[in-house]
């Protein structure tokens, strides 16, 4: 019979007991370095705002590697600058 019967399936023996396997994150609460409460707790602030942000950097960290990537577009666009400005109509016509 199935697991409400005796616990054998097909004479093959009795099922193995079900446990839960551990959360990858266990054990990790307060070592990452985002507080997750306080990420909680700004949303609704954020949310109220009149043009909330289309991303929200809500670490430090994650600010960082955002502000970092921003730089790197910065430097890219302005390296193709002159380029960029010759594909323009003469005189803005």
């Amino acid at each position: 019979m199935g697991a409400t019967g005796s616990g054998k399936r097909g004479g093959l023996g009795p099922w193995p007991p079900v446990t839960a396997a551990p959360h990858p994150a266990a054990g990790l609460w307060g070592t990452q370095k985002g507080n997750p409460v306080r990420a909680a707790a700004i949303l609704p602030e954020v949310a109220a705002e009149a043009e909330p942000p289309l991303r929200l950097p809500l670490v430090s960290y994650a600010h960082g590697v955002m502000s970092n990537r921003l730089e790197e577009l910065k430097g890219q666009i302005e390296a193709i600058k002159p380029l960029t400005m010759r594909t323009d109509f003469p005189n803005g016509t």
